[in-house]
């Protein structure tokens, strides 16, 4: 099961890799390297498709432990963090298909400053969405930090979205949006990377 497990998320990994490095190169083919990363586009696609499958195994994984465990409320109530997660990286696949931060990072900038141009700071929200997951994280930690496998796979996640929000900032050409979108689709891989982790570890548990 181990060496599957590894064999899945090396494909995970690849299939991301090379989605990138196809997608650059038939772009600038076309004078634009960012062509298939703009919004609803091939990148924007897989990104979607990937968030959907994390948050299906959020809610098995969440499923599993609430049917099959044994322990006590207390344990019930810290293993929720993989219910929340689900309508979590529900609401992110709409938004990584429908452009829902974009709409709201201009509304802020309107609300606020008073800017009504696009001020082109689209990962405002995004940071707003960071802080989110890190305040979760500080609630559920001693749920998600039992799974270490996956925990490793959950920091590269955050390191490449870090990554995404700051070349998100400004975007000023079509290079820097082939970055920040590529970050963020690593940044993706990596996440479902660790919910497959953690379903694996969880199917070990269950059965000990």
């Amino acid at each position: 099961m181990q060496k599957t497990i590894k064999w899945i998320i090396t494909g995970i990994i690849s299939l991301n890799i090379i989605a990138i490095i196809a997608s650059f190169f038939m772009g600038r083919s076309m004078n634009d390297v960012s062509f298939f990363f703009q919004e609803r586009q091939a990148i924007t696609f897989l990104s979607a498709m990937q968030l959907a499958i994390a948050a299906v195994i959020s809610i098995i994984v969440y499923s599993m432990k609430r049917i099959f465990s044994e322990k006590p409320f207390s344990f019930k109530a810290q293993i929720s963090i993989w219910f929340i997660g689900f309508f979590v990286l529900a609401f992110a696949v709409a938004d990584e298909y429908f452009m829902i931060h974009e709409g709201i990072d201009g509304d802020i900038m309107t609300f606020f400053f008073g800017i009504k141009d696009n001020p082109q700071l689209d990962g405002i929200t995004l940071a707003l969405y960071g802080v989110g997951a890190f305040l979760l994280f500080l609630k559920f930690k001693f749920e998600i930090l039992k799974y270490k496998k996956a925990i490793g796979f959950f920091v590269l996640c955050g390191i490449f979205f870090l990554t995404s929000i700051t070349l998100d900032l400004k975007n000023v050409d079509a290079f820097q949006i082939f970055l920040e979108e590529s970050a963020k689709l690593i940044a993706v891989s990596c996440l479902l990377s660790g919910f497959v982790c953690l379903v694996n570890d969880v199917m070990h548990e269950l059965a000990e």
